[in-house]
């Protein structure tokens, strides 16, 4: 109906939706406190900007999110992240914003096995904290990994829903795929 036809990313983000597209949208020259804050700064009431506070918030949220590498903290340059960590930069700057339910556009691909496994374990610890992750995604296999439900659309419509519990290989998914979308 209407709602859907005036919708906007900033409506999306007043509803606690977050998306982290293909290219992540990330600065890379600059640190990863600045990638997560940039434009939704902590001002002091004079509009000075509280850095300390930010380092420190910036630290809370790459460690909450799955960041384990001592040599990576929140003054780090993004340039200097692999695919799987820049990512999860994006991940994290979507949950400083508040997202209830983080959109994830192809967040695996162009990654290497390790890189994948890094965003996998960043999904995992979203989901820990109560927010819902939607992973969008071509590869079965790393779809079918991380889902716990599984939503297929043919040119943008949706045709499917199930559970991960009514399957159990993705192969078995790839077969109800076609089926589903032949069908349509």
């Amino acid at each position: 109906g209407n709602e859907v036809k005036n919708w906007n990313a900033s409506k999306a983000r007043e509803a606690g939706i977050e998306t982290v597209f293909q290219d992540r949208a990330l600065c890379p020259q600059q640190s990863i406190v600045w990638n997560i804050f940039m434009g939704k700064e902590l001002k002091h009431r004079f509009g000075f900007v509280r850095e300390k506070e930010q380092v420190r918030e910036a630290n809370k949220l790459i460690r909450e999110i799955g960041f384990t590498s001592k040599l990576i903290d929140a003054e780090s340059p993004v340039g200097n992240l692999s695919g799987g960590e820049r990512q999860g930069v994006a991940i994290a700057r979507a949950i400083y914003n508040n997202a209830e339910l983080i959109v994830l556009d192809e967040p695996t691909n162009n990654l290497s096995l390790n890189e994948t496994q890094k965003v996998f374990d960043f999904v995992l610890n979203v989901k820990k904290s109560n927010r819902s992750v939607l992973f969008i995604g071509h590869n079965i296999y790393h779809v079918y990994d991380i889902s716990d439900r599984f939503v297929i659309l043919d040119r943008g419509e949706v045709v499917h829903q199930l559970n991960k519990n009514d399957v159990s290989t993705p192969e078995e998914l790839m077969k109800i795929m076609r089926e589903t979308i032949k069908a349509h």
